[in-house]
């Protein structure tokens, strides 16, 4: 708000921030795919469309709902999508491809 940078002038320079849409995308497979990682980043390439990956059954401790434990489930994948904005003509189906692709 207008009062907060009258308030305190260095708060002006946020003014030059801009939003950044975001997707997160969730994978359940039926077989761990992590080779027991809890998350790896990817280095950087303009054509990709996720920055990191989350074996969530690597993350969470103790056991599940149904009395198991996390590290014996398949893995459960997320994947973050920064700037989504770009894939604006692109399915869910076809964003899903690709990150199971980017997963590999």
């Amino acid at each position: 708000p207008e009062a907060w940078l009258s308030h305190d002038p260095s708060l002006k320079s946020m003014e030059a921030l801009k939003p950044c849409e975001y997707i997160s995308v969730y994978i359940w497979f039926d077989q761990k795919v992590s080779e027991g990682k809890q998350m790896w980043a990817r280095t950087y390439n303009k054509d990709d469309l996720n920055c990191e990956f989350y074996d969530f059954s690597e993350i969470y401790p103790g056991i599940d709902r149904s009395g198991k434990p996390w590290k014996q489930r398949p893995s459960l994948i997320g994947s973050n999508i920064i700037d989504s904005g770009r894939l604006a003509n692109m399915t869910d189906d076809e964003v899903i491809e690709r990150t199971l692709r980017e997963i590999q």
